[in-house]
This record gives structure tokens, C-alpha cells and sequence, in this order.
């Protein structure tokens, strides 16, 4: 494209580094980091919300973090971009506390941000955790989507709440699937 003279925008970065994120090609990301820079682009919410993505899908968390920090504006992809890293890297605590810091500054949330939170919930321990996040779904409405629905079963399920895990089940009519009913058969 560079070489057609054909201009890069934020939607061009943010669709090349999706592609090189998916396929954690860390060094072409870094390049496109820099050419990011060079055009000017670093501070656009688009582009710097594909480039914590692109950082945190090839492990780099660290890096997506800065990149979040460094954002003057942030969206619902950058968040739940972050979110998503910290549940593939392990960061339980990272996790949870940007959720709360979500919440916090009225950020929207959406299946994206549940779905991969819930499952870091995979201990007795983090039940008072489990159960928040749960308030939260039922809050927003949110319950009725079916990969919310199976990972709030799933969490539950994961801390050894198999009252918790039926309960939702049950509650959850006509939004089941096959996946829906797998976390509470397994504990039994």
C-alpha cells in the first residue's frame, strides 16, 4: 500500500494489526507501532485500541498496558482488549481491578467484558469475586446473552458453587444452549 502511495489511516492500522495480532506476529506489530507514530496516528483511540490488542494477543501485556495508559481517550475494545490479555497472561488481580475501574468511570459493558472475566472465577476462593461480577451481568441486563449465561455457570461452577451454578440455569429459560448445562453435570 506504502509503496502505491496509498495513505494509512486509523482503520487501516486497526485492521493490519487485528491480522497481526490474530497471528501473533509480534515483530511486524512493533513495526506498525512505529510507523504509527511516524504518521502521527499514536494518540487515536482506533489505533491505539488495535494496538493493545495486538500486544496483549502475542502475550505482551506489559506492553498493552502502556499503550492503555498512554490512551487520552479510551473505548469499550481498549478496556475489554486489556481485560482479555490479563485473563490469557493469568493476571487474576489485573482483571478484576480493571472491571471495578470500568464500572467505576461508567464505561458501558458488554458480553465481551463478562465473558472472558468470568473465567479467571476458577477457585472457592474468588466467590465473593464470582458473585459481584454476577450483580453486575443481572444489572446490565446481560444474562440473557448465551456466552454470559454459560460463563456465569461456568464461574460458579469453577468456585464449587453447584447450588449457585443450577440456580442460574434454571433462571435462564429460554437462553440455554448444549454449553449451558455442561459446568453444572461436571460437579455432579
Amino acid at each position: 500500500m506504502k509503496h502505491c502511495g496509498v495513505c494509512f489511516d486509523e482503520y487501516t492500522f486497526g485492521s493490519i494489526l487485528e491480522g497481526v495480532g490474530s497471528n501473533e506476529c509480534l515483530f511486524v506489530g512493533q513495526q506498525l507501532h512505529a510507523c504509527i507514530v511516524k504518521t502521527g496516528y499514536e494518540q487515536n483511540v482506533y489505533s491505539g485500541s488495535a494496538r493493545l490488542d495486538m500486544y496483549a494477543k502475542c502475550g505482551r501485556v506489559v506492553d498493552a498496558r502502556k499503550c492503555f495508559d498512554c490512551m487520552p481517550g479510551r473505548n469499550i475494545v481498549s478496556w475489554n482488549a486489556l481485560i482479555s490479555g490479563y485473563v490469557e497472561t493469568g493476571g487474576h488481580f489485573n482483571c478484576f481491578s480493571l472491571f471495578k475501574s470500568m464500572h467505576r468511570e461508567g464505561v458501558r459493558l458488554d458480553d465481551d467484558t463478562f465473558s472472558p472475566l468470568l473465567t479467571v472465577f476458577d477457585s472457592p476462593d474468588l466467590y465473593k469475586q464470582t458473585t459481584q461480577v454476577h450483580c453486575a451481568i443481572i444489572k446490565h441486563g446481560m444474562l440473557s446473552d448465551c456466552s454470559v449465561l454459560n460463563a456465569t455457570i461456568s464461574a460458579y461452577s469453577g468456585c464449587g458453587s453447584v447450588k449457585d451454578a443450577k440456580k442460574v440455569f434454571d433462571g435462564a429459560s429460554g437462553e440455554r444452549d448444549i454449553v449451558s448445562g455442561t459446568p453444572c453435570w461436571q460437579l455432579v
